[in-house]
């Protein structure tokens, strides 16, 4: 797995083989997981996922890129957000037509980017082991067995342990953070 530093580094050297080999590995499946849990194919999947990587390059390329968010999260998100726009430009256009026959297309789920960024902005702030633990049991919805192996824990204890500190760390700072908690309940 390479680092955040290591990804920015060759996106900055435009060296994006190493990088795009890793994301496609690591996201794509987790992305197509997301979008078809949501009703989605894997081709919208690929666009959604193709997207977020071209705005992560982007970003970075022109020095906009906040080092302080987790690389692997900044992707996921984003690609989760072109899947809701996607799905609300598709049920607008419904709507219009007068031709939604009762379908949810999980628009209700949508998330502003002002509480996107505070979340991948708290989980940066939660350490690596935290980050990647949560990152996968609630964006990726990894079951614990599955974290264990991925994160090479030596058992379910641990993982649940840690899981539950983890958890309680980041609700402690979102509460101890009032702009926090304004964005997340608001």
């Amino acid at each position: 797995m390479l680092s955040d530093k290591v990804i920015i580094d060759g996106i900055k050297a435009k060296d994006n083989r190493k990088v795009l080999n890793t994301f496609y590995s690591e996201l794509l499946p987790s992305i197509v997981k997301f979008v078809k849990s949501k009703g989605g194919n894997l081709q919208e999947a690929e666009d959604c996922f193709q997207d977020a990587v071209v705005s992560l390059i982007s970003k970075v390329r022109r020095n906009d890129f906040d080092d302080q968010l987790n690389v692997r999260n900044y992707v996921f998100v984003a690609a989760r957000n072109r899947w809701f726009s996607m799905v609300s430009r598709v049920k607008m256009k419904e709507e219009e037509l007068g031709d939604n026959d009762g379908q949810s297309f999980g628009y209700e789920y949508m998330l502003d980017d002002e509480k996107q960024a505070v979340i991948s902005k708290v989980l940066s702030l939660l350490g690596e082991q935290c980050n990647k633990l949560l990152t996968l049991y609630v964006y990726e919805n990894k079951k614990m067995s599955e974290i264990k192996d991925l994160l090479g824990m030596k058992s379910m204890e641990v993982v649940k342990s840690t899981k539950y500190r983890c958890k309680k760390k980041m609700q402690e700072l979102l509460e101890k953070n009032p702009e926090y908690k304004v964005v997340i309940r608001g």
